[in-house]
């Protein structure tokens, strides 16, 4: 009994704190952060020059990435022990190809009877996949999912006892792209595109999603990129790997073959934050598309 009320006003403490902080955070980040965010911006950019530009930001983000783990440590496991799971944010980025180009380049079989990704049914499902990411995230780990996009009003005060969020259409960025950008590779090839062209033209075309831009440069926390596409070449319905090698996820359109599913999206965004496939536990997560009948998390994946 007396464990229970220590961890009822644990849990009362943390969330006044968290919803302070982030009141907070969100003052500055409406005022002096969105200066810092256009220098993010603008150095997103610099970043996204093939091969030098973008080996510089891998390994800026490896190591950043590096000291963040390590020094949260620490703080999770007080929690774990504690048995309380603070409200954290995710912010999201995503990017949606307006219309096809010219597509000689690619396979026509890839993309044949595939109408554009920028069409109403596609950012509409794009929104589907978006809300069943909050409410996945939101269910599973208290993670409240948080649009990077510019159009993003300024001074939006969130805390643990906020409503939980509502995706929107204001939440996708359609975007114009190349005809090489809407194919996407996977595993080691979509880490070889990264370095290349694809990881430029991703970034640049980031760097619209203005608010958040300024993290990249502190590795806390910066936007996760998703990239709707036409088609994956190894015939899946998306791809991601963990964030220091590709700091964005692609994920089939509807309009794709085969299309990504509601939780496709949530998947490969947990692929970003180092979450291994899970194959022998198909209620979880992070099970191979062909197998996951469920989107549980364990203990050790939450935290």
């Amino acid at each position: 009994m007396a464990w229970q009320v220590i961890r009822l006003v644990v849990c009362a403490v943390v969330d006044y704190t968290v919803a302070v902080v982030g009141a907070i955070f969100e003052v500055v980040a409406s005022t002096i952060g969105l200066i810092l965010d256009v220098m993010g911006a603008f150095l997103q950019i610099i970043i996204s020059i093939p091969v030098i530009g973008r080996i510089i930001d891998i390994v800026w983000a490896a190591v950043t990435e590096a000291v963040w783990r390590v020094g949260s440590l620490l703080i999770e496991a007080i929690f774990e022990l504690l048995g309380i799971m603070p409200e954290k944010k995710l912010r999201v980025c995503v990017l949606m190809p307006s219309q096809l180009s010219a597509l000689q380049s690619v396979d026509p079989v890839l993309i044949q009877n595939v109408p554009p990704t920028g069409t109403s049914d596609n950012l509409s499902a794009a929104v589907s996949q978006l809300q069943a990411t909050a409410d996945i995230l939101r269910r599973e780990c208290n993670i409240r999912l948080v649009p990077a996009a510019s159009d993003r009003h300024l001074f939006e005060f969130t805390g643990p006892n906020s409503d939980d969020p509502t995706a929107t259409r204001s939440w996708v960025t359609v975007i114009s792209v190349t005809d090489d950008i809407l194919v996407a590779d996977c595993n080691w090839d979509a880490f070889v595109d990264n370095v290349g062209l694809q990881g430029k033209r991703v970034g640049v075309s980031s760097a619209m999603c203005l608010r958040g831009s300024a993290r990249k440069v502190i590795g806390y926390g910066p936007p996760v990129k998703v990239l709707i596409v036409q088609a994956h070449k190894s015939g899946s319905a998306g791809c991601g790997l963990s964030g220091f090698l590709v700091d964005h996820v692609t994920v089939n359109a509807a309009s794709a073959n085969p299309p990504s599913n509601l939780d496709t999206m949530v998947h490969e965004i947990g692929h970003v934050c180092s979450l291994i496939h899970r194959d022998d536990e198909p209620n979880n997560l992070m099970a191979p598309g062909t197998v996951r009948q469920g989107q549980n998390l364990t203990d050790w994946q939450r935290y």
